[in-house]
């Protein structure tokens, strides 16, 4: 009897485990997020390993720029397993985007196993961000259920301005 409640024990807390554990799919790398004259540099790497993502699920990412209450979107990336970038598909030609900002970038999950795309934005420099954090919103829509985390990539580097300087006359 100490045996079978040892066991249920011990694989009631590795579903436990299993269930807490996030996609594995993705890993956004933060390249470079740093003030340049008057514009900002944004850019990061999104790496998808398409073997993890099933045909029902799909991942939504938002990046997003954030200090306080201002924020700035990015474009947000979407990646879908088989079935669901068939449903996305029809989505789109029956529905469309009513801007070209609206739409997403698209990874389609094909026969490559590995795929890394690279995002560079620049954007015109802000006051508010000055102190701001780069974030993404990972949204997994699986197969009958979602689950939604935010992911800090890092903060906006500021570099010190250059100040010029007058020679001193000997």
């Amino acid at each position: 009897m100490k045996k079978i409640n040892i066991i249920l024990l011990m694989l009631v807390s590795l579903g436990s485990i299993a269930t807490a554990q996030q996609h594995k799919a993705v890993d956004i790398q933060l390249d470079v997020l740093e003030k340049n004259g008057p514009y900002v540099n944004a850019d990061y790497t999104v790496s998808v390993n398409t073997i993890l993502i099933a045909s029902c699920q799909s991942v939504f990412l938002n990046p997003f720029l954030k200090n306080g209450d201002s924020l700035y979107y990015f474009q947000p990336v979407v990646i879908n397993g088989t079935d669901r970038r068939r449903t996305y598909d029809r989505w789109i030609a029956l529905h469309g985007h009513k801007t070209a900002a609206d739409k997403p970038f698209l990874i389609n999950t094909g026969k490559e196993r590995n795929i890394v795309s690279p995002f560079d934005t620049q954007l015109s420099y802000r006051e508010w961000m000055k102190n701001a954090n780069l974030y993404v919103e990972q949204t997994v829509w699986k197969c009958g259920d979602f689950s939604r985390e935010i992911i800090e990539l890092g903060k906006l580097v500021i570099a010190d301005e250059p100040v010029a300087v007058s020679p001193v006359p000997e």
